[in-house]
Protein backbone atom coordinates (compact mmCIF):
# COMPACT_ATOMS: atom_id res chain seq x y z
CA UNK A 1 0.00 0.00 0.00
CA UNK A 2 2.83 2.38 0.83
CA UNK A 3 4.34 1.79 -2.59
CA UNK A 4 1.02 2.51 -4.29
CA UNK A 5 0.57 5.77 -2.41
CA UNK A 6 4.15 6.84 -3.15
CA UNK A 7 3.67 6.06 -6.83
CA UNK A 8 0.59 8.29 -7.15
CA UNK A 9 1.18 11.77 -8.53
CA UNK A 10 -0.13 14.70 -6.55
CA UNK A 11 1.34 17.39 -8.79
CA UNK A 12 4.31 19.51 -7.99
CA UNK A 13 5.15 20.28 -4.39
CA UNK A 14 4.57 23.99 -5.11
CA UNK A 15 1.00 23.23 -6.30
CA UNK A 16 0.35 21.01 -3.31
CA UNK A 17 1.66 23.70 -0.97
CA UNK A 18 -0.63 26.31 -2.52
CA UNK A 19 -3.64 23.95 -2.13
CA UNK A 20 -2.82 23.55 1.55
CA UNK A 21 -2.54 27.33 2.00
CA UNK A 22 -5.83 27.94 0.18
CA UNK A 23 -7.51 25.29 2.36
CA UNK A 24 -6.07 26.85 5.51
CA UNK A 25 -7.29 30.33 4.54
CA UNK A 26 -10.73 28.92 3.73
CA UNK A 27 -10.86 27.20 7.12
CA UNK A 28 -9.92 30.45 8.87
CA UNK A 29 -12.78 32.26 7.07
CA UNK A 30 -15.23 29.44 7.84
CA UNK A 31 -14.16 29.40 11.49
CA UNK A 32 -14.71 33.15 11.75
CA UNK A 33 -18.15 32.86 10.16
CA UNK A 34 -19.21 30.03 12.47
CA UNK A 35 -18.07 31.99 15.54
CA UNK A 36 -19.77 35.16 14.36
CA UNK A 37 -23.07 33.31 13.79
CA UNK A 38 -22.78 31.69 17.24
CA UNK A 39 -22.13 35.09 18.83
CA UNK A 40 -25.23 36.53 17.13
CA UNK A 41 -27.32 33.61 18.42
CA UNK A 42 -25.93 33.99 21.96
CA UNK A 43 -26.71 37.71 21.88
CA UNK A 44 -30.40 36.77 21.62
CA UNK A 45 -30.34 34.92 24.97
CA UNK A 46 -32.00 37.30 27.44
CA UNK A 47 -30.18 38.26 30.64
CA UNK A 48 -32.32 37.13 33.60
CA UNK A 49 -33.28 39.29 36.53
CA UNK A 50 -30.93 38.73 39.44
CA UNK A 51 -32.73 37.51 42.55
CA UNK A 52 -31.58 37.48 46.16
CA UNK A 53 -32.89 35.64 49.20
CA UNK A 54 -33.22 38.92 51.15
CA UNK A 55 -30.93 37.87 54.02
CA UNK A 56 -28.37 40.60 53.38
CA UNK A 57 -31.01 43.28 53.95
CA UNK A 58 -32.83 41.41 56.73
CA UNK A 59 -29.92 40.61 59.06
CA UNK A 60 -27.60 43.41 60.19
CA UNK A 61 -24.98 40.85 61.22
CA UNK A 62 -24.99 39.41 57.65
CA UNK A 63 -25.49 35.89 58.95
CA UNK A 64 -25.82 33.35 56.17
CA UNK A 65 -23.98 35.48 53.60
CA UNK A 66 -20.62 34.72 52.06
CA UNK A 67 -17.91 36.03 54.38
CA UNK A 68 -15.06 33.56 54.00
CA UNK A 69 -11.71 35.14 54.75
CA UNK A 70 -13.16 38.23 56.43
CA UNK A 71 -12.61 38.93 60.13
CA UNK A 72 -15.21 37.31 62.45
CA UNK A 73 -16.00 37.70 66.15
CA UNK A 74 -15.73 34.96 68.79
CA UNK A 75 -19.13 33.45 67.92
CA UNK A 76 -18.46 33.39 64.17
CA UNK A 77 -20.29 36.50 63.01
CA UNK A 78 -18.57 38.51 60.31
CA UNK A 79 -17.25 41.98 61.15
CA UNK A 80 -20.00 44.18 59.60
CA UNK A 81 -17.58 46.91 58.45
CA UNK A 82 -15.42 44.30 56.68
CA UNK A 83 -18.50 42.85 55.01
CA UNK A 84 -19.67 46.30 53.86
CA UNK A 85 -16.16 46.93 52.53
CA UNK A 86 -16.39 43.71 50.51
CA UNK A 87 -19.76 44.82 49.07
CA UNK A 88 -18.28 48.19 48.07
CA UNK A 89 -15.30 46.53 46.41
CA UNK A 90 -17.51 44.10 44.51
CA UNK A 91 -19.45 47.06 43.08
CA UNK A 92 -16.16 48.73 42.04
CA UNK A 93 -15.06 45.54 40.31
CA UNK A 94 -11.33 46.25 40.07
CA UNK A 95 -8.34 44.23 41.21
CA UNK A 96 -6.93 47.27 43.01
CA UNK A 97 -10.14 47.64 45.02
CA UNK A 98 -10.00 43.99 46.12
CA UNK A 99 -6.57 44.65 47.59
CA UNK A 100 -8.29 46.95 50.13
CA UNK A 101 -10.63 44.27 51.57
CA UNK A 102 -9.76 43.64 55.23
CA UNK A 103 -8.95 39.94 55.61
CA UNK A 104 -8.34 37.73 58.63
CA UNK A 105 -5.28 35.62 59.26
CA UNK A 106 -3.27 34.41 56.28
CA UNK A 107 -6.25 34.48 53.94
CA UNK A 108 -5.78 35.85 50.46
CA UNK A 109 -8.44 36.40 47.83
CA UNK A 110 -7.46 34.34 44.80
CA UNK A 111 -8.71 35.79 41.52
CA UNK A 112 -11.86 37.42 42.95
CA UNK A 113 -12.78 38.80 39.52
CA UNK A 114 -12.85 35.40 37.81
CA UNK A 115 -16.64 35.47 37.70
CA UNK A 116 -16.49 38.60 35.55
CA UNK A 117 -14.32 37.01 32.86
CA UNK A 118 -15.74 36.27 29.44
CA UNK A 119 -15.77 32.66 28.32
CA UNK A 120 -15.67 32.13 24.58
CA UNK A 121 -17.55 28.83 24.83
CA UNK A 122 -21.32 28.80 25.16
CA UNK A 123 -23.68 31.32 26.65
CA UNK A 124 -22.16 34.06 28.82
CA UNK A 125 -22.47 33.20 32.51
CA UNK A 126 -24.31 36.46 33.19
CA UNK A 127 -27.06 35.38 30.80
CA UNK A 128 -27.78 32.31 32.92
CA UNK A 129 -29.39 32.16 36.35
CA UNK A 130 -29.58 29.84 39.29
CA UNK A 131 -32.04 30.46 42.09
CA UNK A 132 -30.71 32.21 45.18
CA UNK A 133 -29.69 30.12 48.16
CA UNK A 134 -32.60 29.59 50.55
CA UNK A 135 -32.99 32.28 53.21
CA UNK A 136 -31.56 31.51 56.65
CA UNK A 137 -35.00 31.38 58.31
CA UNK A 138 -36.78 29.56 55.47
CA UNK A 139 -38.54 26.23 55.31
CA UNK A 140 -36.58 25.53 52.11
CA UNK A 141 -33.26 25.67 53.98
CA UNK A 142 -34.62 23.44 56.74
CA UNK A 143 -35.81 20.96 54.10
CA UNK A 144 -32.36 20.94 52.48
CA UNK A 145 -30.69 20.33 55.84
CA UNK A 146 -32.96 17.35 56.47
CA UNK A 147 -32.30 16.04 52.97
CA UNK A 148 -28.52 16.40 53.30
CA UNK A 149 -28.02 15.32 56.90
CA UNK A 150 -31.17 13.42 57.83
CA UNK A 151 -30.04 10.16 56.24
CA UNK A 152 -27.08 9.99 58.65
CA UNK A 153 -29.40 9.83 61.63
CA UNK A 154 -31.60 7.22 59.98
CA UNK A 155 -28.65 4.85 59.61
CA UNK A 156 -27.46 5.07 63.21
Amino acid sequence: MTLAVNAMSFGSSAEAGQDVLDGAHERVRDSYQVREEAARAEKQVPAPEKATNGDEQKYRNFIGNYSKGLPHNAIGEVDPSAYRSLLSVVRQGTAAAFEQVPLAGNTKLVNPLAGSAFDLEGTDSHQLAIPPFPAVASQALADEAVELYGWRFAET
